[in-house]
């Protein structure tokens, strides 16, 4: 990489007008940018020195795409694709002093310390409390993630997960349990031991065989291979559910067959009503879980339209996080 060259400066240049016109670059932002040294191109790599590290995350989190898209929207001779920040104390004072050339607004600190003007008709106490009219305050990183970030459709994705897995749970759950407890069949027992024995098996040893199974079946990259997990493989519903109804009297049953209640009827109208104690736990612990996870949501559905919010944070950390410490 060579010194500073009038190519370089005009790239830059080229860059910071481009920014201007993006309505994603606040003024505070553009104060930022008027930091920034350009210091040459090597393969391909915009070179950026910036006087210290606050700059250097506001570049790398809120102006690392608007950026990136005016750098490689560039035409010129030299094809620049990406750009690398590095901090130099030493270009503090100059930088503060002289834009590199362009045009730009006011650095965000002297922003900071100018004072606001007064507007007629409204109290310097009501225009302090109003975020809207302090350039300290502002709702920008919240934009940016729901837009950009896209953790609406993560909230979204979730929310149909979860309400769907939840209530098969509970379904198929109080209906095992309620076979299990109820009906005498040779092999009960045998049942039973079955989903002990699937409560001791690492989850992590049986990971190959289950992606085979969802993918044979065509659920790869749907919402229904994780709502088909979630409801799959919870034996610990079942074994709440199983005990709650060991509290509940058969008498109940036998007086409403007497009454000519069907089977399903005194599962639908007697001991489903019964169960909410059981239900209410199960909701809240699945819930929770399936909100929390992120292994499954992660390898079943790698598409970003299938990202729920646990993936979609991932995701975010990436373009969006903050810099290392040093």
């Amino acid at each position: 990489m060579t010194d500073i060259t009038d190519s370089t400066q005009e790239i830059w240049k080229s860059v910071l007008t481009t920014l201007r016109d993006d309505e994603r670059i606040t003024p505070q932002l553009q104060g930022f940018l008027s930091l920034v040294e350009p210091k040459g191109v090597m393969a391909g790599t915009l070179y950026l020195e910036v006087p210290n590290d606050l700059t250097r995350g506001m570049l790398e989190q809120r102006i690392r795409l608007p950026l990136l898209n005016a750098i490689t929207g560039l035409d010129g001779e030299e094809s620049v694709s990406n750009f690398a920040i590095v901090v130099n104390p030493e270009i503090a004072h100059d930088a503060l002093g002289q834009p590199n050339g362009a045009t730009v607004e006011q650095p965000y600190i002297e922003q900071l310390a100018a004072p606001v003007p007064q507007s007629e008709g409204i109290p310097s106490g009501a225009r302090r409390a109003d975020s809207r009219l302090n350039p300290k305050y502002n709702f920008d990183n919240f934009v940016i993630a729901f837009d950009q970030g896209r953790m609406l459709l993560g909230f979204v994705n979730t929310l149909v997960i979860l309400v769907v897995a939840v209530t098969g749970t509970v379904l198929v759950g109080t209906a095992v349990a309620y076979a299990l407890n109820r009906f005498d069949f040779r092999g009960r027992r045998v049942v039973v031991g079955l989903f002990l024995v699937a409560t001791l098996v690492p989850g992590v040893t049986t990971q190959v065989a289950t992606f085979q199974v969802v993918a044979s079946m065509g659920l790869f990259n749907t919402r229904w291979s994780a709502v088909l997990l979630y409801m799959g493989t919870d034996i610990v519903s079942i074994y709440i559910f199983l005990q709650f109804m060991q509290s509940i009297p058969r008498s109940l049953d036998e007086a409403a067959m007497i009454d000519g209640a069907s089977r399903f009827t005194i599962y639908y109208r007697i001991i489903l009503p019964l169960l909410r104690p059981a239900i209410v736990t199960v909701v809240i612990i699945k819930g929770v879980a399936i909100y929390n996870e992120f292994y499954i949501p992660f390898l079943y559905m790698p598409s970003r339209d299938l990202a729920v919010i646990s993936t979609s944070l991932f995701r975010f950390t990436g373009p969006f996080g903050s810099p290392p410490a040093r």
